[in-house]
């Protein structure tokens, strides 16, 4: 009997990049399936959870994630730049416009519709959080990374833009 796994994951969260590894592991299990499950970046979600949130707690976080991934074995740095884009002088609060989030969400969507969600998630977080690559939002950087794991970046992205808010 195959057991199914959602895995609740968000581009904006390293501890999402943390358990990405693990995750694509499990599901090499005959009985396993793991389903990536997007989620958009809770700022974007529920702005006022964040709202009011103290320098101090985004220092624990820092210290936090920076201990993970060297428990882990992981390589590890803050993105550079963050998925979400950030408001001008704020600390916990979006901007309006997302480009590199609504990029990220409506590409992944389409890789999971074809079952290779995981897979380029994975890929991508390596990319973002590994601390390897500087602007990896720009150039050919994304199209590399799923190349790396033999998906077709231009595929993905001609679905997207035929049917991204469907998929997302």
């Amino acid at each position: 009997m195959t057991k199914h796994v959602d895995a609740f994951l968000s581009v904006q969260s390293p501890y999402s990049y943390f358990a990405a590894p693990r995750l694509r592991r499990l599901a090499t299990h005959p009985d396993i399936q793991v389903q990536l499950r997007l989620v958009t970046p809770g700022v974007l979600r529920i702005p006022d959870a964040y709202a009011g949130r103290d320098r101090l707690e985004q220092g624990y976080f820092l210290l936090d994630v920076a201990r993970t991934a060297a428990f882990l074995g992981l390589d590890y740095a803050e993105a550079n730049p963050y998925p979400v884009e950030f408001a001008r002088g704020s600390l916990w609060r979006a901007a309006s416009e997302q480009p590199r989030v609504d990029r990220l969400l409506s590409v992944l969507s389409a890789a999971a519709v074809q079952g290779r969600g995981l897979t380029l998630f994975e890929a991508i977080m390596r990319l973002i959080w590994g601390g390897k690559t500087k602007d990896w939002h720009l150039g050919n950087h994304l199209q590399g990374a799923a190349a790396e794991v033999a998906i077709d970046w231009d595929d993905l992205e001609r679905l997207a833009a035929c049917e991204g808010d469907r998929l997302i």
